[in-house]
């Protein structure tokens, strides 16, 4: 058990209990997979009590699950598949919904600051702002000329605004991803299926690693196995590369190679988002500092969970990386904190597993898993990974939240937890 919810950190005065407030405002900022978790746990925990509030802050009117997402980009998913409608779910979760980018967090004030120049007060705080590209700012030309795997919410519109200018030009796509990791491999494979298919002729994929081949923290096993899978789909592999510059032809790089192509993919992983410079919250490699409670190390009526922080505990671990998996199994620790925190109980703390269960699509109703260091390969290993994702899904569609949900809309919310 963690430490007891306390007074420090909302604007009480000396004599007065935060559980004793006649009403508890709780603001989400961000619908990322952790924060879902927390509003459908959050209306369970709470139910129909009068003295809590919940508002989530969100800029975007639905999410994108990134474990469905190179799947989507694939064409094995329509995009409407791997969307979270937040507002739906905001309703059905009793929170009240305010669609704006928050820009700034001033936490010794508990109050977050709006786009449109408002300000939102809180008494409880969970953040789940996600991250941005890593290195979209230090490396000319990747904002211009690339396409950029985060914010993961706007890809996908990009993909299809590309694909249309190509076929307007006649240009049968050379696509170049730069990023060895995960999401880049994954995508080079995706490019590969989709644009093969909608220009019926085999497309140029290019993966530049920064280390030896790709995934290269991941076993033995899972690198040959999936460089395997890359040769055979006719990807080229280039390794220890460091991008000098994008061009809007060719991505060059530090040791002088150049790779001509029409479209750059940048996959490179994660860095924070600018809103946590702008904020009074404790940092830590630039992320929310937080503890084994999901709580902020400065702030403890701040909660954060997913890409956005580091857990202070496990920094030099080298876990848990910014994968959807971990922001999904916070989800219900930090709504559980919440409570507990307001009713001034003990805390429960996460610890995250150091090893998980990672299933990757290969673009043609194939996957590669691997677990404990031991790899496998093949179309059983998709149907399982879908079952996951899709089962996963259903938890937050609008037509398993309200009963008759396209002709009725909000009126007959589920108790579907």
């Amino acid at each position: 058990m963690g430490s007891c919810g306390s007074k420090e950190g909302v604007n009480l005065s000396p004599n007065e209990s935060i559980k004793d407030k006649k009403v508890k405002r709780i603001v989400c900022i961000g619908g990322g997979h952790c924060n879902c978790q927390v509003l459908k746990l959050l209306r369970k925990l709470i139910k129909d009590r009068q003295d809590m509030e919940i508002t989530l802050v969100t800029d975007n009117s639905q999410s994108y699950y990134s474990g469905m997402l190179p799947g989507s980009v694939s064409t094995l998913y329509k995009d409407e598949q791997i969307m979270v409608h937040l507002e739906p779910l905001a309703v059905w979760s009793h929170a009240k919904y305010i669609q704006q980018k928050v820009v700034k967090i001033e936490a010794n004030k508990n109050r977050i600051h709006l786009k449109n120049g408002s300000t939102v007060e809180y008494d409880v705080l969970c953040v789940n702002v996600g991250s941005r590209t890593k290195a979209g700012f230090s490396v000319p030309g990747v904002w211009e000329n690339s396409l950029t795997t985060r914010p993961i919410n706007e890809l996908l519109p990009k993909i299809r605004v590309k694909e249309e200018n190509l076929k307007e030009k006649g240009i049968i796509p050379r696509v170049v991803v730069v990023g060895g990791g995960a999401a880049g491999t994954e995508l080079s494979l995706a490019f590969k299926a989709r644009w093969g298919k909608l220009f019926e002729k085999e497309i140029d994929v290019t993966l530049l690693c920064s280390k030896e081949g790709p995934l290269p923290y991941e076993p033995p096993a899972t690198r040959t196995m999936i460089t395997k899978i890359l040769k055979e789909r006719n990807v080229t592999i280039e390794s220890n590369c460091r991008v000098k510059e994008i061009l809007p032809n060719k991505v060059v790089l530090t040791d002088g190679r150049e790779f001509d192509c029409d479209v750059p993919i940048w996959a490179t992983g994660a860095e924070p988002q600018e809103v946590s410079a702008k904020s009074d919250l404790a940092l830590m490699n630039g992320y929310f500092r937080v503890n084994n409670n999901l709580q902020s190390t400065s702030h403890p009526n701040v909660f954060s969970g997913g890409d956005c922080i580091t857990m202070e505990n496990f920094a030099d671990k080298g876990y848990p990386t910014k994968a959807g998996v971990y922001a999904v199994r916070e989800g219900p620790i930090i709504a559980e904190n919440i409570v507990n925190y307001l009713e001034e109980k003990s805390l429960i703390e996460y610890i995250p597993q150091r090893g998980f269960l990672a299933l990757m699509m290969t673009g043609d109703g194939m996957a590669l898993g691997s677990k404990f260091g031991i790899s496998f390969y093949g179309k059983w290993v998709w149907e399982m990974k879908n079952f996951i994702d899709l089962s996963f899904m259903t938890l937050f569609d609008p037509n398993n939240l309200f009963r008759n949900y396209d002709t009725k809309g909000f009126k007959y919310p589920i108790d579907n937890f």
